[in-house]
C-alpha cells in the first residue's frame, strides 16, 4: 500500500443512546449468555408509551466460532475501556480518517494528540490490542423497527442495523516512510449508526479535555477520565434531566472494581478529583466540590457558569409594578419619622395598625409585625422624655 498520512482527531465522538450503554454494562454471565445465543437482548426504548406501552429494540450479539477457536479471549466481557476505544476508531471515521495505529488511538485515548514521543507501554499496547479484537470481532443485529415505527426514529423506516461493532481490519502500510500494520476502518460503526437514527443522540467533548496533569495513564485512569468527562458533557447537554453530580459509588460500580481493596478506591478518588480540577482549569465547569458523608468520600457536584451566575445575582424587582418598587425601597433603608418643624408642637410617632408606636430608632419593615412588649415600654417612656429604667 502506498504512504500514508495519519491525521488523527481532535474531537471524540460519543454514540449516547441507551443500547450503547447498556452493551459494555453487562455483567460476564449476562454478556456470556448473549454471546453464546442462550439469551436474547432487548433494550427498552421506553417503557410506558401513552399508546403503545413499552416500546423495545432487540437486539443480537455473534462471533465467528473460527475466531473463538483461535483465541477463546475475544469471548470476553466487554468493558468501558472497550468503549473508549471504540469511541476513538468512531471519531477517526467521523473526521474522515480511515487508518489508525496503536499509537494514533493511545494519544486520543490519553489526549496526548500531536506528541509523537508519546507511545503506549507494553501493559498499554497490549491493552488497546485485546480490545480492538474484541471490537473487531463481535457483531451486533440491531432490530430497529418497532422504535422506528411508534416512536419516529429514522424517520419512521423499520431497519435491521447490522455489523461488527468496530468494523475494521489489519492491514500492512506505509505510514511517515516506515513499514507499518495499522488498522483500517472499513465502515460506519452500528453504534453510530443507530445514535444517528435515534434523533441524533451523541455528545463529544475536545481531546485535551483528557490530558490530566500528573496522571499515570493506565487502563483504568483512561476509564476514569472518559467517565468523568462524559458525565460533565451529558448534563451540560440534558441540564433538567441529570443532577451536575456523580456518586463515587457509582463510579465504582460503573467500572467493575466496587470490590478493589481501600488503596485502590483511594487512587481512584485522587484521579476523580485530579480530572474535575482540569476541567475548572480548562473552563469547562465552573466549579467542583468533593462530598462527604460521615467523613467519607461520597460524591462530587460541580457547577457550570451560568449557574454560578445565577446564585451570585439576586433576583432583580421589576420597577414597573408601584408595590415592588415600594417594597424594594422599603427594604434598602429604613423609614424616617418626620420631626416637627414649629417648636412647641407635639411630636406624635407614627403607628403601625394601631398597635405599636414606630420609634425614630427601630424599623420594623413588616407592618403586620407586632413589636415586642418590652420595646414599646420604652418607646413609651421616651415619648415622656423619661430615661428607661428598664433593661431587657
Amino acid at each position: 500500500m502506498d504512504n500514508i498520512q495519519l491525521h488523527p482527531t481532535r474531537k471524540i465522538v460519543v454514540p449516547n443512546d441507551r443500547g450503547t450503554k447498556l452493551i459494555f454494562r453487562a455483567s460476564p454471565e449476562r454478556y456470556h449468555d448473549r454471546i453464546t445465543g442462550s439469551a436474547t437482548h432487548s433494550i427498552i426504548e421506553m417503557k410506558k408509551n401513552s399508546k403503545f406501552g413499552e416500546i423495545k429494540t432487540p437486539m443480537e450479539y455473534s462471533i465467528d466460532p473460527a475466531v473463538v477457536t483461535e483465541d477463546p479471549s475475544v469471548m470476553e466481557v466487554l468493558t468501558r475501556f472497550d468503549n473508549d476505544v471504540a469511541n476513538v476508531c468512531i471519531s477517526e471515521w467521523e473526521v474522515g480518517n480511515r487508518y489508525v495505529t496503536y499509537s494514533t488511538i493511545y494519544r486520543t485515548l490519553t489526549g496526548r494528540v500531536g506528541e509523537s514521543d508519546a507511545n503506549p507501554s507494553k501493559v498499554q499496547l497490549a491493552a488497546i490490542k485485546h480490545s480492538l479484537k474484541k471490537l473487531m470481532n463481535v457483531k451486533l443485529k440491531i432490530y430497529f423497527q418497532d422504535a422506528a415505527v411508534k416512536l419516529g426514529y429514522n424517520d419512521g423506516k423499520k431497519i435491521n442495523v447490522e455489523d461488527k461493532i468496530i468494523p475494521a481490519r489489519f492491514v500492512d502500510c506505509t505510514v511517515n516512510g516506515q513499514k507499518t500494520t495499522v488498522i483500517e476502518l472499513t465502515a460506519e460503526s452500528p453504534l453510530l449508526t443507530v445514535a444517528r437514527m435515534k434523533n441524533n443522540q451523541i455528545i463529544s467533548y475536545d481531546v485535551e479535555l483528557l490530558n490530566v496533569p500528573g496522571q499515570k495513564n493506565t487502563p483504568l485512569n483512561i476509564e476514569l477520565k472518559h467517565y468523568a468527562i462524559r458525565r460533565v458533557m451529558e448534563t451540560k447537554a440534558h441540564p433538567k434531566q441529570m443532577t451536575p453530580s456523580i456518586t463515587f459509588a457509582d463510579v465504582l460500580e460503573k467500572c467493575r472494581i466496587a470490590d478493589a481493596d481501600n488503596k485502590k478506591k483511594h487512587r481512584v478518588r485522587e484521579t476523580l478529583k485530579a480530572v474535575f480540577e482540569h476541567l475548572t482549569a480548562c473552563g469547562e465547569i465552573d466549579s467542583y466540590e468533593v462530598n462527604k458523608k460521615k467523613g467519607v468520600f461520597y460524591s462530587i457536584s460541580f457547577t457550570f457558569s451560568k449557574e454560578k451566575k445565577a446564585k451570585q445575582e439576586p433576583a432583580k424587582v421589576v420597577e414597573s409594578n408601584p408595590a415592588n418598587k415600594a417594597h424594594s425601597k422599603r427594604k434598602e433603608e429604613p423609614e424616617k419619622t418626620e420631626k416637627p418643624k414649629e417648636q412647641g408642637e407635639k411630636w406624635q410617632p407614627k403607628m403601625t395598625l394601631g398597635i405599636t408606636p414606630q420609634v425614630p430608632w427601630q424599623y420594623c419593615p413588616n407592618t403586620l409585625e407586632i413589636m415586642p412588649w418590652n420595646t414599646g415600654i420604652n418607646a413609651f417612656l421616651s415619648l415622656l422624655k423619661l430615661r428607661p429604667f428598664l433593661l431587657f
